[in-house]
C-alpha cells in the first residue's frame, strides 16, 4: 500500500499598484509645480547674481546667463502663483507644461552645441537640469491628466 500525499494548490495573488489613497491628483499637481519653482529659484538667483562667473564656468555668454536669470525670476514667480491658486488653473498648468517642454528641447539643443560652445561642465549642467525639468514635467502631466479629466456621464 502506497501513501500518496496531496499538496494543496498554490494560491495565486495579483498585486495592483495604485497611488496611496491620501495623495490626490490636485495635491500632486500643486506639489509638482511647487517643486518646479523651487528648482528654478536657485538657478535664477545664481544666473542673475553671478552671471559672469556662471557664464565662464558653463561656456555661456554673460548676457545670456543674466537674461536667463531674470527670466527665471519671473518664471518662478508665475509658477509660485499658479501653485498657490486653488483649484490650479488649467491655463496656468498648460503654460507651465508648454514652457517646460520648450525648455527641455532648447536645453538639448544647447547641450548639443547648437548655439554655444559649452565647457564640459556646461554640457553636464545643461543636461542635468534638462533631466530634472523632464522629471518634474512628467509628474505635472500625470497629475494634470487626472485633475482636468473630462467628467463622464453614465
Amino acid at each position: 500500500m502506497t501513501t500518496q500525499t496531496t499538496r494543496p494548490a498554490a494560491a495565486t495573488t495579483t498585486t495592483t499598484l495604485t497611488a496611496p489613497s491620501h495623495i490626490y491628483p490636485a495635491t500632486l499637481l500643486q506639489r509638482s509645480i511647487t517643486a518646479d519653482y523651487l528648482l528654478a529659484i536657485p538657478m535664477a538667483l545664481n544666473f542673475t547674481a553671478l552671471a559672469s562667473p556662471a557664464g565662464t564656468l558653463l561656456g555661456l555668454p554673460t548676457s545670456f546667463t543674466l537674461g536667463l536669470g531674470i527670466f527665471l525670476i519671473f518664471w518662478a514667480t508665475f509658477m509660485w502663483r499658479v501653485s498657490r491658486t486653488s483649484p490650479t488653473p488649467l491655463a496656468g498648468t498648460v503654460t507651465i507644461l508648454a514652457v517646460n517642454v520648450a525648455w527641455v528641447a532648447l536645453s538639448v539643443a544647447i547641450a548639443a552645441g547648437a548655439w554655444f560652445e559649452l565647457t564640459t561642465t556646461g554640457i553636464a549642467f545643461v543636461a542635468a537640469q534638462a533631466v530634472a525639468v523632464t522629471a518634474v514635467t512628467t509628474l505635472e502631466v500625470l497629475a494634470a491628466r487626472h485633475v482636468y479629466r473630462p467628467a463622464t456621464t453614465a
